[in-house]
This record gives structure tokens, sequence and C-alpha cells, in this order.
């Protein structure tokens, strides 16, 4: 298996930096994570794969991806994989602004008493 090194600049390497901890799925931070570390540290595939839980092969899979488009345009493709419920989330908040019920209009006692 052979090892490369990408070229990203220091605004890119910050950015996968912010983005591998911020990013809302474990799997998305782990693939942001492999870029990052290849990036920044040039480590092996190999060392990746050890500190992110990855196989090899999908460390040296996100890196081509990365070395074949720019940092920008990788991003979109690394965090592909989100929520089913992304693409609703305008509606979904739009109905629960339409319908707020705060904790303190609900009835305390429902018995009838």
């Amino acid at each position: 298996m052979s090892t490369f090194s990408i070229n990203i600049s220091q605004a890119e390497i910050e950015q996968l930096n912010y983005e591998r901890f911020a990013y809302p799925q474990p799997m998305v931070q782990k693939r942001i994570l492999s870029v990052y570390l290849k990036g920044a540290f040039n480590y092996s595939n190999q060392s990746i794969g050890l500190i992110a839980d990855l196989h090899p092969n999908t460390v040296s899979y996100w890196i081509g991806v990365t070395r074949s488009q720019v940092i920008k345009d990788c991003l979109p493709i690394i965090m592909d994989q989100c929520s089913e419920l992304e693409v609703h989330s305008e509606s979904i908040l739009s109905s629960f602004s339409q319908q707020p019920r705060s904790m303190q209009q609900m009835p305390q006692n429902v018995s009838g008493k």
C-alpha cells in the first residue's frame, strides 16, 4: 500500500480540524479526521486507520478523493451521508413554530377532580 501526501492549505486544515469535532455524525467525523491527519501530519494510512478505527484501504480511498478534488468540494462528498430528516428540517421547524406548546400550558392534573 503506497503512502502519499496531500497538499492542502493551512486554512483548509483548520476547517477540517473544526469539522472533525463539529459534524454530528460519527462516521463522517472519522472520515474528516483521516483527511485531517494526512494533511496536517502526513501520517501513514495504517496509522490513521488505527487512530480513526478505519481500515487502511478506507483511509486510502478518502485520501484519494481529497487528492482528486479541492477540499471545499470534497467536504460535501465526505459529509454526504446526512440524516434523512435533514431535507425536512424546514417543515419540521415550521410545524413546531406554528404549534408551540410549553410545559406551563399543559394541564397539570387530568384526573377530572
